[in-house]
C-alpha cells in the first residue's frame, strides 16, 4: 500500500491521474485544454536535466570528503544505507542495484582508508528472497574485500535504517558515525540518524550537481531541455527526498 501511494503522489504518476481528471470532467472546454496542455508542459519539464537534475542537485548540501588527506576525526564506525537490489538471470542470487553499488563502492573506500567497522542495514524489499543487508554484505565480501562487522536486514525505510542501526551500534558503544548514501539523499538519512541518537559525519557520494551544463554566458545548453528517463527519475526522487525531509521535520 506504501509504494502504491508513493507512486501515485509522485510524478510522472501525479501529474498524468490530474491531466486524466482533467480530460474526463473539463474535456473539450477551454478549461480542459488549459489543463491537460498545463500538465503536459510540465511533465516536459520534470523530464528535462533543467528542472529534474536542477532540483535533485539542490538537495546536495553535504560537502563530499576530502579524496586525499585527513579525515574528519572521532568516528568510530561506516553505516552504508541500502538503496536497492536485482534479480539478475546470470547470478543465482539477488545482486545490488546501481544505487546500491554505489554507496557500497565508497563504503569500502572509507573502511580502506580508515580501517573502521562497516555496518550494512536494508530489510527484505517486497518480492525478493534476500534482504539488503545482506546483498550488500555479500558484495562488499565478494566484490570490494571488505569486511563487514554488522548487519542490520530488517529496515524497510530510512528512519529504520536509523532507529535499528543505532540499536546495533549503541549496544557496542558506539554512537559517532561516517554515513555513507547518495549526496541529494543525505538531508534526510542524516536528519534521521540524528533522531536516533548518533552523532553523524557526512559521507555523501554519487554526487550529481552541475550536471545542467550552463554555457559559459550562463545560457542553457541544448541537452539541458531535451526530455530523458533519467531526468524524470531524477524529478521523481527530487520530489520523494523533498516530501520525506519535510515529513521527518514534523513527525520524527
Amino acid at each position: 500500500m506504501y509504494e502504491l501511494l508513493k507512486a501515485v503522489i509522485l510524478p510522472p504518476a501525479s501529474v498524468l491521474i490530474a491531466v486524466l481528471i482533467v480530460q474526463v470532467f473539463l474535456g473539450g472546454t477551454r478549461a480542459g485544454r488549459r489543463g491537460v496542455t498545463a500538465g503536459l508542459v510540465l511533465l516536459y519539464l520534470l523530464s528535462t536535466p533543467l528542472v529534474g537534475d536542477a532540483a535533485l542537485s539542490a538537495l546536495e548540501v553535504f560537502p563530499l570528503l576530502p579524496a586525499e588527506g585527513p579525515l574528519p576525526q572521532g568516528a568510530q564506525a561506516i553505516v552504508i544505507l541500502s538503496a536497492e537490489s536485482l534479480m539478475m538471470a546470470e547470478y543465482s542470487a539477488p545482486s545490488p542495484g546501481a544505487m546500491t553499488l554505489e554507496r557500497l563502492r565508497y563504503g569500502a573506500h572509507l573502511q580502506r582508508r580508515t580501517g573502521l567497522p562497516i555496518l550494512v542495514t536494508g530489510g527484505i524489499p517486497a518480492g525478493r528472497p534476500t534482504s539488503l543487508g545482506s546483498v550488500m554484505r555479500q558484495s562488499l565480501l565478494e566484490d570490494f574485500h571488505v569486511p563487514v562487522a554488522w548487519v542490520e536486514d530488517q529496515a524497510q525505510d530510512t528512519r529504520q535504517n536509523a532507529l535499528r542501526s543505532a540499536s546495533i551500534l549503541k549496544a557496542e558503544g558506539i554512537t559517532r558515525i561516517f554515513l555513507v548514501t547518495h549526496a541529494w539523499h543525505m538531508p534526510r538519512a542524516k536528519l534521521a540518524f540524528e533522531r536516533a541518537g548518533m552523532t553523524v559525519i557526512c559521507a555523501p557520494t554519487a554526487f550529481i550537481k552541475g550536471a545542467v551544463s550552463l554555457k559559459p554566458g550562463g545560457g542553457i545548453g541544448i541537452r539541458d531541455v531535451l526530455p530523458s528517463a533519467k531526468a524524470l527519475q531524477s524529478s521523481y526522487f527530487a520530489f520523494h527526498e523533498m516530501l520525506g525531509l519535510a515529513f521527518y521535520k514534523l513527525a520524527l
